[in-house]
């Protein structure tokens, strides 16, 4: 059997938990411009 690789983790927040099994989490990531080097926020 061959090995999985690592996942990578994500940091969160939980925004509801209204619903019976489910909870909906906002992950903010950044992300760099290739030419430019401005970074925005991805929601």
């Amino acid at each position: 059997m061959s090995e999985r690789n690592d996942r990578k983790v994500y940091v969160g927040r939980v925004v509801s938990d209204k619903m019976d099994k489910t909870v909906t989490v906002l992950v903010e990531t950044y992300k760099t411009h290739k030419l430019y080097g401005k970074t925005s926020k991805i929601l």
